[in-house]
């Protein structure tokens, strides 16, 4: 039929539906949910990474996902030494190529393996790929998700968790608006994992309660876990290429599996929610969150953050593993791990 015919066709249809029927497809069209993935720990090669990529590119479509984040360890076991390294190809472009959706990406303290030089490489190579996003150590980004509803990503590094960032990432809570906040590390708050609650003596859990994040996001224990404390929701997942059932519950544990997987998250106008996928695509958990509510004032009167000198080196014996140690022009930082 012609264009025009088809149009007035489908117009009069559409007016012969219900006057309800009609409002919900109007309304469905302007609150559609802003939908994205997150996956840490991926960056392997073998045959789980390759499973769970299938798996995030088949939610991805399924819900009409518009982007993906990492929380770490993009590429094992080092790194790369240059946004040239063969390693990304092998690593990355071959294995998630069955979407051309971008990703915002975080470093893990196995991005660390060739210092600075690799760290660099990584942020290099965001002008080497269209798909690839990481334009510094720490950074933010807003998305819209409707009508006067925002979610803000506040992305950090929490290898090098130094004075200088924790300001930054203060000041970035402090002035967020959005109806969603959300920070993505790699390091957990809070886990069950072997790795265990690394960061949960630093500044930034301070930080995450007092300016009521939404949720924060990570992953290090190379499993899927959902957590709650103090009205905030803590995903770990990190369970891009490998296996590991070697933890167990904590008093903030809502849900935890041992399996390879994915995050997948849906942002409403009215509510949210974040699900676990396991690598063949089975849905295993579910946990739902609304829009917060920040008060400025009430933030104010709250005890001012305690910055720490460096939580990375201050947290790093919580670690439970094989320690690491990378030097760089004279800055020491030791750091555990898988």
């Amino acid at each position: 039929l012609p264009l025009s015919l088809s149009l007035c066709l489908m117009l009069r249809s559409l007016c012969l539906l219900p006057a309800a029927v009609v409002a919900l497809l109007s309304l469905h069209a302007v609150h559609a949910d802003l939908v994205f993935a997150t996956i840490g720990d991926w960056g392997r090669s073998p045959d789980v990474q390759t499973k769970v990529a299938a798996a995030l590119a088949g939610q991805l479509k399924q819900q009409n996902g518009s982007f993906i984040i990492s929380t770490g360890d993009n590429i094992y076991d080092s790194g790369i030494s240059s946004p040239t390294d063969p390693q990304m190809k092998e690593k990355y472009e071959n294995i998630y190529n069955q979407t051309d959706l971008p990703w915002w990406l975080v470093l893990g303290n196995h991005d660390y393996g060739h210092g600075f030089k690799g760290v660099d490489a990584q942020i290099a190579y965001s002008n080497y790929s269209s798909r690839w996003n990481m334009p510094g150590r720490f950074y933010t980004k807003v998305m819209d998700v409707g009508p006067g509803v925002a979610v803000e990503f506040v992305f950090i590094d929490t290898v090098l968790f130094g004075k200088d960032e924790q300001q930054w990432v203060e000041n970035a809570l402090k002035a967020s608006t959005a109806k969603y906040l959300m920070v993505v590390g790699h390091y957990p708050v809070y886990s069950g994992g072997s790795h265990g609650s690394v960061m949960k003596h630093s500044s930034l859990h301070s930080m995450l309660e007092k300016y009521n994040v939404t949720a924060y996001h990570c992953g290090h224990d190379h499993d899927l876990q959902h957590l709650f404390s103090n009205g905030i929701n803590y995903f770990v997942s990190g369970g891009g290429s490998s296996e590991r059932d070697d933890g167990g519950h904590i008093d903030q544990t809502v849900f935890h599996s041992g399996d390879s997987g994915i995050l997948m998250c849906s942002l409403g106008v009215a509510t949210g929610h974040c699900s676990f996928y396991n690598e063949t695509g089975a849905l295993l958990h579910t946990g739902n969150f609304a829009p917060r509510v920040y008060d400025p004032e009430v933030a104010a009167e709250l005890p001012a953050i305690a910055y720490h000198g460096d939580d990375a080196i201050r947290v790093s014996d919580e670690d439970e593993e094989g320690l690491r140690r990378i030097v760089y022009e004279s800055l020491t930082i030791v750091r555990g791990g898988q």
